[in-house]
């Protein structure tokens, strides 16, 4: 009898463990790293939660104030250059509406990753860490497509520069004032050089605008005199313009993936890290049979 006695109460002692363990398991960390890894884990999701509604809320704002009146200030803009290249009510609308539908993606994956690691749930760190790992994907194979139709991308950029140049400088205001600019910020002339300029002159007459000169004068464009003229052609400066600001981008894309990824692997540790409550029969069970090993 006393055997079965202590029997029964060694069980009862490991069920009462059991307990707290699982307890434990559920509300609190067993380890200091866990800990670490949770509290980070929570902060970083709702950093991202918040830029996620944040961004949501200025897509809900932009399709407001385009449904408020029958012309957005993009149409109008577009109606008084007469260019069917810049957005348009539909594709403004469009935009806003793709904000917030990734800000509320955005902020809803936050909201699992930051409730599941708080409660510590199996079931939503689960669901965070295949979220997340969707959107890497995505990410990546946007960027491998970014990559790709590079090329494609620039030519059709050359093309719309040169019909601007060809076709509207001399009857657009807007057109004009808009060269005169890049050839001043950047230094430039024409698209490839300043011989782009010799289909836009009457007869073929080879002349630039005077914007297109070393030292800016009247009518030193009409000076026959290339030597005065800029050389480069403001397509190769748009082109180092850009990928000075997508050394910027690309450094902050690194990081946003490197978080990201941090997000996978402690979402990863804290999924295996909490234990699967047993129910009271099957932790019995399991008891009883280590006691007859």
């Amino acid at each position: 009898m006393s055997y079965g006695f202590q029997f029964q109460e060694s069980t009862d002692a490991d069920k009462m463990a059991e307990t707290k363990v699982t307890r434990r398991g559920r509300r609190g960390c067993m380890t200091s790293g866990m800990c670490c890894i949770r509290t980070t884990l929570v902060t970083f999701n709702l950093g991202t939660g918040l830029a996620g509604v944040c961004l949501a809320a200025v897509g809900l704002m932009l399709f407001l104030s385009s449904s408020s009146s029958n012309l957005s200030g993009l149409e109008f803009l577009g109606r008084i250059t007469q260019s069917d290249r810049l957005p348009n009510y539909g594709e403004f609308r469009g935009f806003s509406i793709l904000c917030m539908i990734v800000g509320s993606l955005v902020a809803f994956i936050s909201f699992v990753g930051c409730f599941g690691a708080c409660v510590n749930s199996r079931c939503l760190l689960m669901t965070y860490l295949i979220s997340v790992a969707i959107v890497v994907m995505l990410q990546f194979f946007v960027s491998v497509f970014a990559i790709i139709y590079r090329q494609p991308v620039s030519n059709s950029v050359r093309e719309e520069l040169l019909l601007t140049l060809t076709k509207e400088y001399q009857l657009n205001n807007i057109t004009m004032q808009t060269w005169d600019t890049v050839h001043q910020q950047f230094g430039c002339c024409g698209v490839d050089g300043f011989s782009d300029w010799f289909e836009s002159g009457e007869g073929g007459e080879q002349v630039v605008p005077d914007s297109c000169c070393l030292n800016v004068q009247p009518d030193c464009g009409r000076s026959l005199e290339p030597s005065r003229w800029q050389k480069n052609g403001c397509l190769a400066e748009f082109q180092i313009f850009i990928l000075k600001q997508l050394h910027l981008l690309a450094f902050a894309i690194v990081g946003i993936v490197f978080l990201q990824l941090y997000g996978i692997i402690a979402s990863t540790l804290l999924f295996y890290h909490i234990r699967t409550p047993k129910s009271p029969k099957a932790f019995a069970a399991y008891r009883y049979e280590r006691a007859k090993m």
